[in-house]
């Protein structure tokens, strides 16, 4: 079942338990994912588009581009956000 997050995202969890969470989001052009964490290890695929990413104050760029990676890793407990751009 998809939830609303924010104004343009969207998720529904795929599946969980203690270290790792499954999660597709979907967020359309310009949306903003709020600062936030959660006690497990994130993995992040693009599958179209492009983000920004911010972890720990620290930006970087991912999208589904071949030139660009489209993947990231964050530990749990790390504040991140994402922007679609």
């Amino acid at each position: 079942e998809w939830e609303l997050m924010s104004e343009g995202v969207r998720r529904k969890i795929m599946a969980y338990d203690d270290q790792i969470m499954l999660v597709r989001v979907e967020f359309e052009n310009g949306a903003i994912g709020s600062v936030h964490n959660h006690p497990q290890v994130q993995v992040t695929n693009v599958e179209s588009g492009g983000f920004e990413i911010e972890i720990n104050r620290k930006k970087k760029s991912i999208s589904a581009d071949p030139a660009i990676s489209g993947y990231d890793y964050r530990p749990g407990k790390k504040p991140g956000s994402f922007r679609r751009i």
